[in-house]
């Protein structure tokens, strides 16, 4: 019987499942590593995807949350499913995987594994015995070959190397753009960080801590820093619970941007960004300040009540409060917050003033009331603390400045300065007084120099601010008599209780005069030409009557006859204005009564034509219509001729009485000669004495010379027309005058002037100029010597006259003379003789000059050949200034030495004892006095 052979026992135990186990186990974890790798390149790739739609798009952070969560979802899932395929890669496919990479075409991997997986049971023992070797060999092969041809290290090497090349090609990103890299990996990896997006613009937000108070307002600045910004900024707001508001910033300089967030009450972030959010700051906080803060106030000013002056209410501000010394301030203040309470701590400026504290009133929770009385200027901080217990971050200052109560402004207006007042003329007084809160006296004062003042009230309404008062004062009815002295004054006290406010005007002094003074100093402002214009043209303008009477003759044209008529009383009406006029002026001279009886006469018969004009029948034939004119122009005749008569003795007064105007004025020429010549014989001792003196001067005293020469020539043309327009009966005094113009001839004055002008252009010739001027000067005096003495008799032109043409004359001569004097010349003071030129250079007593004082008196027109008459002496109109003799403008006074260039010298120096005496009179009379 055959027996089974028996397998020997194997070398080792090596078996196939475990090795081939070993290989999956290890395959599988290469495929996890591998899958891994993937994952991260994948992330990476998807990373960068990312930000290039974020830098495109520029994503916010809920739509990076969003995008984080799906990145990190895509990551996941793709790690699941590297990690599901590896686990889930079979058996079988490793095992022809192996034989793939053994090129075995016996594939005995393959059928290893099936043996290893499909084991009968029912096989027998040689059956198993030779499965286990197979199997056995397999392992050992599978064993050897997986030792030396490493293949599971390449499995990890492949994987390892792309997760090398992952990680640097993450590091070359980093090393070029670390800045860029960490802003992309933030905002994607982290949205919950304040990434801003990614762009060359730094944002430099101003404050750097925005903080503003409750319901206040916040200036937002941000400079930004980078290339030039195109399109515009705005400011990003964005508050818990709701949506992001986007508002326009506006632009300040260059570079620099800027947005006012109003009436802020909640807490925000804010940032600011390009119009197309490519660009963005950081989000700031703005936190909201609850502690107290004015929001708004006035004030309210209440005078004293003695002002009797309203409140005033105006917006709190930081300007300076003027309030009335004595009166109330109050503040009302409003705040933010409710509060609690509201102090005022008040700082006079006057030394030794305590400081006051008010304490406030609350009143609707946010409300603070502050009164506050006021004496003096100080300054105010006013403090309020809210219901938390806060006080203001900064309290208010004020500055507060008292008015203090002016004394009342008085003003006499009429008269306003020293004037005269003709007896038993009412004169006018008017008196102004004003106060800043109100008047309770005002009072007329006037007394006579030497006695106390009467004080009269003339106040109005008690509490006025304004006062205004005309008053009619009669001298005569308060017992004034010519040469009485009055002096008149206003006084005015407020209502002040604190101070005594009383305001006294300077005092005017009113000078009573009598007509006949009045008269006489009319007389010493009247011309010659004025003199006669009266005449002139009352005379002209009755002749214009009678003409119109006479052209309305022998019209026969109804129409025309209308037109002739309405001219008559055109012409009547304006003669007779004329008429009046001059039959109510104040006469003067003793042939002014005359011809203002004749006025008066005139005038009524002027109307009376008037009349018959009026009731004239235009319809009528011509005889009766030629008798009415007639008989109009018959009335006029007796008082033309009248008019014609006066007329001729006013011209034979004027012209006689031109004869002494024009020495007088010769006279004053001799007078400014003798003035030249003391100027040169001045000059010629500072030379002497070794003075500084300089050609300018000297040339400057030659212009003078040549002024006084120009008027000499001008003067020398009105004497043939003088003696042309003497009288007949002046006969006597025409020989005088042509005697005068011969010897003026023959001396050659003009000549000698301008000689002494001549030298005057060289320094070295001054000594002739003197002598040339001193030649002159005594020509001139001999020449005017003889003339008035007229051979030891004087000279009275008037002699030759009668009645009132004579008076008139004389009454003239006296006022020139008058004139003189007042100017400090006395042309007849060598006169001799008992004639009325002698008369006329005497001391009798007369009225003084008025100067620069008004007058007040009847009222006296002014005709100078302008066809109408002006008042010239009123009431009213005569308080102007008159009687200023200097050649200035009446009403001006005189000129200041520094705008006229006049010089000045001071005489108590001890230089003036250096002049010699000789040399003083014509010094001082060169130079004006300082002292003077």
């Amino acid at each position: 019987m055959n027996e089974e052979p028996t397998a020997p026992a194997p070398a080792s135990k090596l078996r196939f499942d475990t090795v081939f186990r070993r290989y999956c186990r290890r395959r599988r974890i290469a495929a996890f590593f591998a899958a891994i790798v993937r994952t991260a390149a994948f992330a990476v790739g998807l990373l960068l995807l990312f930000a290039l739609l974020d830098y495109s798009l520029t994503f916010e952070e809920t739509a990076r949350r969003i995008g984080g969560y799906i990145w990190r979802a895509l990551v996941g899932l793709y790690l699941l499913y590297g990690i599901l395929r590896a686990c889930a890669y079979p058996r079988r496919k490793l095992a022809e995987e192996l034989d793939a990479q053994r090129h075995d075409g016996r594939r005995s991997i393959l059928s290893a594994w099936e043996l290893e997986t499909d084991r009968d049971a029912n096989a027998s023992a040689l059956g198993r015995w030779l499965r286990d070797q197979a199997s056995r060999q397999t392992a050992a092969d599978l064993k050897t070959y997986l030792r030396r041809s490493h293949a599971i290290l390449k499995r990890f090497a492949f994987p390892l190397l792309g997760l090398l090349l992952l990680a640097g090609f993450c590091t070359g990103i980093y090393t070029a753009w670390p800045k860029e890299s960490l802003t992309m990996l933030n905002r994607l990896m982290r949205p919950e960080l304040d990434t801003p997006p990614l762009s060359p613009y730094t944002f430099n937000i101003k404050p750097a801590v925005l903080e503003v108070h409750y319901g206040g307002d916040l200036l937002i600045q941000t400079e930004v820093e980078g290339p030039a910004l195109e399109g515009t900024l705005e400011l990003w707001v964005r508050q818990p619970g709701l949506a992001m508001q986007k508002l326009p910033a506006f632009r300040e300089k260059d570079n620099t941007w800027a947005r006012r967030l109003e009436k802020v009450t909640q807490a925000c972030e804010i940032a600011f960004a390009t119009d197309n959010g490519k660009a963005r700051s950081h989000w700031h906080p703005v936190r909201i300040n609850y502690r107290p803060r004015i929001t708004a106030g006035t004030v309210t000013v209440t005078p004293p009540a003695y002002t009797r002056m309203p409140a005033a209410t105006s917006a709190l501000s930081g300007q300076e409060i003027t309030v009335p010394e004595g009166g109330t301030v109050t503040y009302t203040i409003q705040s933010n917050r409710p509060l609690s309470s509201g102090t005022a701590v008040y700082r006079p400026e006057r030394p030794g003033a305590a400081d006051e504290t008010v304490q406030g009133t609350i009143v609707r929770e946010t409300t603070c009331i502050l009164t506050l009385p006021v004496r003096y200027s100080g300054s105010l901080t006013i403090d309020l603390r809210d219901t938390g217990g806060d006080n203001l971050e900064k309290p208010l200052e004020s500055k507060i400045r008292t008015q203090s109560d002016l004394p009342p402004v008085v003003n006499l207006r009429k008269p306003s300065e020293d004037c005269y007042v003709v007896i038993g003329y009412p004169f006018e007084l008017e008196a102004e007084a004003s106060d800043d809160y109100g008047l309770v006296r005002f009072d007329l004062n006037r007394n006579t120099v030497g006695t106390r003042p009467r004080t009269t009230s003339i106040l109005g309404t008690p509490g006025d601010r304004d006062m205004k008062t005309t008053l009619g004062i009669d001298l005569r009815q308060v017992g004034a008599q010519p040469g009485d002295v009055f002096e008149i004054g206003i006084e005015a006290q407020d209502a002040n209780p604190y101070r005594l406010n009383i305001t006294t005007s300077p005092t005017v002094k009113v000078t009573v005069i009598s007509e006949a003074e009045y008269a006489e100093m009319l007389r010493m402002e009247a011309s010659l030409e004025e003199f006669k214009a009266r005449y002139d043209e009352l005379q002209k303008s009755l002749n214009q009557s009678i003409e119109a009477l006479e052209q309305a003759k022998n019209i026969e044209d109804p129409a025309k006859r209308a037109e002739a008529l309405e001219k008559i009383k055109e012409q009547h009406q304006k003669t007779k204005e004329l008429a009046e006029t001059i039959a109510k002026d104040f006469p003067i001279f003793d042939s002014d009564k005359q011809l203002s009886t004749l006025a008066g006469q005139l005038a009524s018969e002027l109307q009376q034509n008037m009349d018959d004009a009026a009731q004239t029948d235009t319809q009528s034939d011509m005889q009766k219509w030629n008798e009415s004119m007639q008989q109009m122009q018959a009335r006029l005749g007796a008082s033309a001729q009248n008019l014609n008569q006066q007329k001729a003795d006013a011209e034979k007064a004027a012209n006689v009485a031109a004869i002494m105007e024009l020495l007088y004025e010769f006279q004053a020429l001799t007078e400014e000669q003798k003035e030249m010549q003391n100027r040169f014989l001045a000059y010629i001792s500072e030379m002497k004495q070794g003075r500084r003196v300089t050609t300018e001067q000297l040339e400057a005293l030659g212009e003078d010379q040549q002024h006084i020469h120009d008027k000499l020539e001008t003067w020398s043309l009105k004497i043939p027309k003088v003696i042309e327009n003497l009288p007949d009966e002046a006969a006597e005094f025409k020989d005088i005058l042509l005697a005068f113009q011969g010897q003026y001839s023959s001396l050659d004055i003009p000549e000698i002037m301008e000689a002494a002008i001549d030298e005057s252009r060289n320094l070295h010739h001054a000594p002739e100029a003197y002598d040339y001027a001193s030649q002159a000067y005594e020509a001139m005096k001999k020449l005017l010597d003889e003339t008035m003495s007229n051979n030891g008799e004087g000279l009275d032109p008037s002699e030759c006259l009668s009645g009132a043409c004579k008076a008139a004359a004389q009454q003239m001569m006296e006022a020139m003379c008058k004139q003189c004097q007042g100017q400090g010349n006395n042309p007849l003071a060598n006169a001799s003789g008992n004639g009325v030129g002698a008369g006329y250079g005497g001391n009798g007593g007369r009225p003084a000059m008025p100067g620069s004082r008004s007058i007040v008196g009847p009222p006296r027109s002014k005709l100078a050949g302008s066809g109408s008459a002006e008042s010239s002496h009123s009431a009213q109109g005569s308080q102007g200034q008159r009687g200023n003799h200097s050649g200035n403008d009446p009403g001006k006074s005189a000129p200041d030495p520094s705008e006229t260039g006049e010089r000045e010298i001071d005489f108590s120096d001890s230089n003036w004892e250096q002049v010699p005496p000789s040399y003083r009179d014509a010094v001082r009379k060169y130079f004006k006095p300082a002292n003077q």
